[in-house]
């Protein structure tokens, strides 16, 4: 299973999660609109004649506040659907890192970084996975000297090409996807 195939399947599980907390939150917001809505019809009853503008003032209000407070129940539970998808992901690639996938993969980065950067490149990576790979010629492997969750950054011999193939930084960029797709699929 591939890295793409996890997220994929992850993505799949968060939409699920995303819509029953949505929908829960609708149901919040609804029920905090129409308390609202009964209050201010019934202050609207007891004072028609002499306060109905001061009725119609309490009911804008009532149902503002409503609204905001809808809204913010809304977005914590979309950036919680999301951090908890994100979440999810990171215990993915904890497992993956230990597969036979993740050892074909580290040796696909690190000979196309060698391909990228030529003679002389330096691989960085974590010392478990050192241990995966073969030997690649002209290229220099290494301990990277920061903890990440896998995958290499590599630089060109002179410093001035880097290639940065950390699982971490490809979660974060697809984090932002994520989020995107979530949105769309909740509009």
């Amino acid at each position: 299973m591939g890295l793409e195939e996890i997220v994929a399947r992850i993505e799949k599980e968060t939409e699920l999660k995303v819509k029953k907390t949505l929908d829960d939150a609708g149901l919040k917001s609804n029920s905090i609109i129409e308390d609202a809505k009964k209050q201010a019809q019934k202050y609207t009853l007891e004072k028609i004649s002499a306060a109905k503008e001061a009725a119609d003032t309490a009911l804008s209000k009532a149902s503002s506040k409503a609204n905001v407070e809808g809204a913010q129940i809304y977005q914590k539970a979309l950036n919680n659907s999301i951090e908890s998808a994100i979440g999810e992901i990171r215990k993915q690639i904890a497992s993956y890192t230990e597969s036979d996938d993740y050892k074909r993969l580290l040796a696909r980065l690190s000979e196309s970084a060698s391909k990228e950067l030529g003679e002389g490149c330096i691989i960085m990576m974590r010392k478990q996975d050192m241990e995966m790979i073969k030997p690649i010629h002209g290229a220099s492997i290494q301990q990277a000297k920061e903890a990440f969750e896998g995958g290499i950054i590599a630089y060109s011999s002179d410093g001035k090409r880097s290639m940065d193939y950390r699982l971490g930084r490809i979660l974060d960029s697809i984090k932002g996807k994520v989020a995107v797709e979530v949105l769309k699929k909740v509009k």
